[in-house]
Formats: structure tokens, sequence, C-alpha cells
């Protein structure tokens, strides 16, 4: 003989375990639910973060070419002075050997 108090009470207690088990995952779902709005938080404020750090990292890039070009064109005029100044010793050296061969010339007898 089969003794139905039996069977009502494991149902019973089935059906309380679904239940308890249902709001269980009911929780587990918020939470979860819950850790991805932070995380989407969080990640959001990084980015802007990171996009901040970037901005001001271009911004001193930006000058740091505006100095190298500025630097650039004073190290291109600095060159153009030193050639120049080249220039004119080698053709003052020029005259300079030309007198001297003329004068070796005019008195060939004289040392120097």
């Amino acid at each position: 003989m089969v003794d139905s108090r039996r069977f009502d009470v494991t149902a019973d207690s089935n059906h309380e375990l679904a239940q308890w088990m249902e709001v269980r995952f009911a929780q587990v779902d918020e939470a979860f639910a819950e850790q991805r709005q932070f995380i989407e938080f969080l990640y959001n404020k990084l980015d802007q973060k990171m996009d901040a750090g970037f901005e001001r990292i271009e911004g001193r890039i930006d000058r740091l070419e505006e100095r190298m070009n500025r630097l650039e064109q004073r190290i291109d005029g600095l060159e153009r002075t030193v050639l120049r100044f080249i220039d004119v010793q080698m053709r003052t050296n020029e005259l300079v050997e030309r007198r001297l061969l003329l004068l070796e010339r005019a008195n060939p007898m004289r040392p120097m």
C-alpha cells in the first residue's frame, strides 16, 4: 500500500523548492543586470578619461611639432648664414692668394 501523505509532502517540497529556485534565479539575474550596468558605467567613465588624456597628449604633440618647425626654420637660417660666411671666406682666401702670388712675381728675390 502506498502512503499518499508521503507523496503530498514530496510534491509540496518540490513546489517549495521550485519557488525557492525561482526566487534565487531572479536574484542572480538581477545581480547580473546590476553588475552589467556598473561595468558599462565604469567603461564609459574610463573611455571619457582616456579620450581626455589622448586629447591632452595630441595637444602636447601639436605644440612640440610647432616648436620643432620653428627650430628647423632657425637651423635653416643658421645654415644659410654659415654657408654665406664660408663662401665669403673662400673668396677672401682666393683674393689673398692672388695678391701673394702677384707680390711674389713682382719681387722674386725678396723672401716671404
